[in-house]
């Protein structure tokens, strides 16, 4: 979409602070960049957006946010911010990997103006084979739009001289399409709407929030983001223990308890920054210093398959190795 979608250098993208690199990098390889931040609690501040689109009024391009962190599992009113970035005559990308497998989403919204234009998402976060994903958005942008990689399959003709590309969706799908992905995601989202987005939504907010309270009782455990209000926080904990590296802890996890979490930033460096209060000073500083640690977290993530047996597991675990200051590395 970056390729497609920009034109030139000088168009303005605003993106959030909350963002995957998958949706930050991309742009600031062929946009201006213009970031909303997060609040102490890792939020996003739509007040940020807003702001950055009177600031730049008929400047911006469009506006790109996630519809739910990777990190904290925060859910953004996505058709709030739309209505915002068409108020201002910018369209609106969604980055939707991190939560069409756990929420029911749709791009409309409950006026034109809340409408999504474009959604992006990856089939192996639906619980399908890795290697597939979707982008949907309008065809009337779209059609018109440059082809950003070139081969076959994209074109109706091809001259000495010059090429007559197809409408979307195949002037996007240059080669051999990858037809057993796309049967295998589809198949993934029609197994998720069986099972009910109601019932998963609950499922996961319950071991969510069964998970926080045992977490919050283990002495030494810090958790990060808003573990009280947790109405709008998808099945994602983050946190450290004090006196053990979080790669430890990970390991630690897996070896002796086989349980699968995941340490480090999360391909969201900046937004993990300013969860664990690492100014961007620090960081800059040590950039070149390769005896410094950059301050990580362990991220546990629940899926519908999860039971309440298997998050009381994780807490025991976590409070075992809290206390085993045999283990305790330098964080």
């Amino acid at each position: 979409l970056a390729r497609s979608l920009i034109t030139s250098k000088d168009q303005i993208v605003i993106a959030s602070r909350m963002e995957h690199h998958a949706n930050d990098l991309p742009w600031r390889n062929v946009a201006t960049m213009l970031y909303a931040d997060v609040d102490a609690l890792g939020r996003l501040k739509t007040d940020d957006i807003e702001s950055l689109l009177v600031a730049n009024e008929g400047k911006v391009r469009l506006v790109t946010v996630t519809a739910a962190s990777n990190v904290t599992g925060y859910f953004n009113d996505i058709h709030a911010i739309a209505k915002l970035a068409h108020a201002h005559g910018a369209m609106i990308v969604v980055d939707g990997a991190q939560a069409v497998a756990h929420r029911s989403l749709s791009m409309r919204g409950d006026s034109e103006d809340a409408d999504i234009d474009f959604i992006a998402f990856s089939a192996h976060k639906m619980y399908a084979p890795y290697g597939g994903g979707a982008i949907v958005g309008l065809t009337s942008v779209l059609n018109t739009a440059p082809a950003p990689v070139l081969g076959g399959g994209i074109v109706d003709l091809v001259t000495e001289n010059d090429a007559v590309f197809l409408p979307a969706p195949a002037r996007f799908e240059a080669g051999s399409p990858n037809y057993p992905g796309a049967v295998a995601m589809l198949k993934a989202m029609d197994t998720i709407r069986g099972i009910g987005f109601d019932y998963i939504e609950n499922h996961e907010h319950e071991l969510l929030q069964r998970t926080l309270d045992g977490l919050k009782q283990v002495d030494g455990v810090t958790l990060y983001g808003d573990c009280d209000d947790i109405d709008d926080r998808g099945g994602i904990i983050v946190f450290n223990i004090d006196g053990h590296w979080c790669t430890d802890v990970a390991k630690t996890l897996a070896d002796e308890a086989g349980i699968a979490v995941r340490a480090g930033m999360f391909c969201s460096h900046v937004y993990s920054s300013r969860l664990l209060g690492v100014s961007d000073a620090e960081i800059e500083a040590n950039k070149s210093n390769a005896s410094y640690r950059f301050p990580n977290m362990v991220r546990a993530s629940i899926g519908i398959y999860n039971t309440t047996d298997e998050v009381d597991t994780l807490v025991d675990e976590v409070a075992r190795i809290a206390a085993d200051t045999s283990a305790a590395t330098t964080a």
